[in-house]
């Protein structure tokens, strides 16, 4: 049995929109397999952007052989990871802004005291 796991982060309001569009891309590569001879399953394994966990992904844990407990905590701990690689993009884009605004306020300055700013 060939299992295909497809992991997407997606915006909670949106993972119903997202798991179709995995479909859609990986289908053909499912059928493939499968007219080949090969069994093959596809298993679509989506987080929310906040840490967000869903229903279906137990199933999907429990159709690769795990019991419900190791279930549950593969999906804590997929959650725990988003939560972190989330507050990491969040750090990253406000030290981005702070480099931004600082650049900004030198520029402001320099063409206050009459001088070029280099670009």
């Amino acid at each position: 049995m060939i299992h295909l796991i497809e992991l997407t982060c997606t915006n909670d309001q949106y993972w119903g929109a997202a798991l179709l569009e995995k479909w859609r891309k990986y289908g053909p590569l499912l059928q493939l397999l499968r007219d080949h001879g090969y069994k093959a399953q596809l298993h679509i394994m989506a987080v929310g952007s906040t840490g967000t966990v869903y229903e279906h992904n137990k199933k999907a844990l429990r159709k690769m052989g795990m019991n419900n407990k190791k279930a549950e905590k593969t999906l804590r701990n997929l959650s725990k990871t988003t939560v972190g690689y989330a507050n990491s993009l969040y750090w990253l884009y406000m030290k981005r802004i702070d480099e931004q605004r600082k650049s900004d306020n030198a520029r402001r300055k320099d063409l206050r005291e009459g001088q070029d700013h280099p670009t």
